[in-house]
């Protein structure tokens, strides 16, 4: 009787924790800077090997920058969207729905892709911020990021779209350096709103040429505001990398195809999801980079660049998990 006491209570044991295994429910976010989708000179690219790519990512909600901000570019989101669902329908996962930013600054625009059971909750509006701090009569932002809310089960979130500057000075106020000041600014004043989930993704141009302002973005004490879950990840991976100050310690955690071991492209999570989001990011399994010019399908990419960016991109996906089962936390 004791044996079959003892029995029962390990099947007991095992069931619920199959049970809270089974439901714990996380989500994907992306971020893909597609270079000049929808440029006339470029319009022929290859969405087809774009969809196999943005499916590798799996993700639940993508954010995609460099649309260009007229018919083609529309036309081409259009069309990349409808492929990827006649792809979601053949191998029997959620369809995209798809909206394009009618509001933006500069030459580019945004778009946002999400599935179930990610729904879209707002529009997409442009992101709050002063602009024009110093006076000098330049906007703060060349693009400005685009921002709209999402909900996904318990999890409802900004998501904010970048395609930061790619100068420290010229048409914006002080160039990039002022574009990472206003996002921390902004991540200040969303720790006071009644929503305080936000993941900022997208192209920050972090060290571009050599140059940098990240000491404006990673300021000291941004972890009371935001952390840098991709860097979090790869210094996890590799001691040796110092997220202030490296490049990739190797070209796994590059996030373009065009300038090896350069992780220009990043994601932020406000403290408000840090109860969504794991405090030791492993990389490949809470965050990641689809490094999909590393695999023999694309291999002819590498000897091709400058011809091979009008039919893909010269950068590589990047995404986050994010848990979404847990009771909301504002």
């Amino acid at each position: 009787m004791l044996i079959i006491a003892r029995a029962c209570i390990i099947s007991l044991f095992f069931s619920l924790g199959v049970s809270a295994a089974q439901a714990e429910q996380y989500i994907r976010v992306a971020s893909f800077n597609i270079a000049n989708l929808g440029d006339t000179s470029e319009y022929e690219r290859s969405l087809i090997s774009l969809v196999n790519i943005l499916r590798q990512a799996d993700a639940d909600v993508v954010a995609i920058q460099e649309v260009e901000p007229n018919e083609l570019g529309t036309d081409q989101v259009k069309r990349f969207v409808d492929l990827l669902n006649k792809a979601a329908d053949f191998y029997g996962t959620q369809r995209y729905d798809y909206a394009i930013a009618d509001d933006h600054t500069g030459d580019e625009t945004t778009a946002f892709l999400w599935r179930s059971p990610v729904s879209l909750q707002s529009e997409i509006t442009l992101l709050q911020h002063d602009p024009d701090p110093d006076n000098d009569d330049k906007p703060t932002f060349q693009r400005v990021p685009s921002v709209a809310l999402f909900k996904a089960v318990n999890y409802d979130f900004y998501l904010v779209n970048c395609h930061l500057y790619t100068k420290l000075t010229g048409t914006s106020s002080e160039g990039r350096g002022e574009e990472y000041a206003a996002l921390v600014a902004w991540m200040k004043e969303l720790a006071d709103e009644s929503e305080t989930d936000a993941i900022i993704v997208g192209d920050f141009n972090r060290f571009l040429n050599g140059k940098t302002d990240w000491s404006k973005l990673m300021v000291a004490e941004h972890a009371d505001y935001f952390r840098f879950p991709l860097l979090e990840a790869i210094a996890a991976a590799d001691s040796s990398f110092d997220p202030a100050t490296d490049e990739a310690p190797d070209d796994q955690y590059s996030t373009t195809t065009a300038k090896k071991k350069s992780i220009y492209d990043q994601i932020l999570v406000a403290k408000g999801s840090y109860h969504e989001f794991t405090n030791s990011p492993a990389f490949g399994e809470d965050v990641g980079i689809v490094a999909f010019d590393n695999d023999t399908h694309y291999e002819w990419f590498i000897d091709n660049w400058y011809n091979a960016i009008q039919l893909l991109s010269d950068h590589r996906p990047i995404w986050i998990r994010i848990r979404v089962d847990q009771p909301d936390d504002d």
